[in-house]
């Protein structure tokens, strides 16, 4: 079996949709295999706009090859908005922030669903930095993902200040949680704050299914512009894994 790992890009206007849309048109191989929506100045998992929603969601739907993601926010705020995303998205994800137990995590997943329009595939997210999110570890929030019937899980970082996953986790620790997302038949992706050193480190060891940036395609901060020739260079980054073929 062969692996391809594939690329998350996270945008937080209509003109880095747009770019990020134009340019996957043109290139042989789509820049972002999923883009994903969310607004990084009001948090890790913020919504992003309606009207960004409506608009990708209008653009996604005459390109049936695009798959798009959106960010509902931590659990309070999904809650309030999951029902308002359009159907056409693909995959919306939630914040475990507050949520100490697996089974007020477990009710929150289920009313969120209950909330998403029908097809739209609720992600199971973790914070790498539990801890400053008043959650659960990633591996218990990945069990109770499997548990609860989610299909993908999402490991991330709550707060912002440049330490990536793999920081938190150690690069063993990182292994072992993708590993044993893969043992539970979980589809599994790792961002938050991720350089291409975090990339180059992990991926040998043991894949992600998905890898996901923001602040690493930015001109300078997650909160400033999308620079497409970042998002090409980690394009590249990606595929040159595609053509080593490593079995996941």
């Amino acid at each position: 079996m062969r692996f391809s790992p594939e690329l998350l890009i996270s945008v937080q206007s209509i003109s880095e949709f747009d770019a990020l849309v134009t340019t996957t048109a043109e290139s042989v191989s789509p820049l972002a295999d999923i883009i994903d929506l969310k607004d990084p100045r009001r948090g890790p998992l913020a919504p992003a706009s309606s009207v960004l929603w409506d608009h990708a969601a209008k653009v996604a739907s005459n390109r049936p090859e695009l798959r798009i993601s959106a960010a509902l926010g931590e659990y309070d705020e999904a809650r309030a908005v999951a029902a308002t995303l359009p159907a056409r998205f693909d995959y919306a994800k939630m914040g475990p922030s507050g949520l100490r137990s697996v089974s007020d995590l477990c009710n929150a997943w289920q009313s969120v669903r209950r909330s998403l329009p029908e097809g739209v595939e609720l992600v199971g997210v973790a914070y790498a930095d539990h801890t400053n999110a008043c959650t659960l570890p990633a591996d218990e929030i990945f069990t109770a993902a499997q548990g609860e019937g989610l299909r993908r899980v999402l490991v991330d970082t709550f707060v912002k200040d440049g330490i990536s996953t793999l920081e938190h986790l150690g690069i063993a620790g990182s292994r072992n949680l993708i590993a044993s997302a893969k043992r539970q038949g979980l589809w599994c992706a790792i961002a938050g704050s991720l350089a291409k050193k975090d990339f180059a480190a992990i991926m040998p060891l043991e894949p992600a299914h998905c890898v996901g940036v923001r602040g690493s395609v930015c001109e300078e901060t997650r909160t400033s512009d999308l620079c497409i020739q970042r998002c090409q260079q980690w394009r590249s980054l990606v595929d040159d894994w595609k053509v080593e073929g490593l079995a996941i």
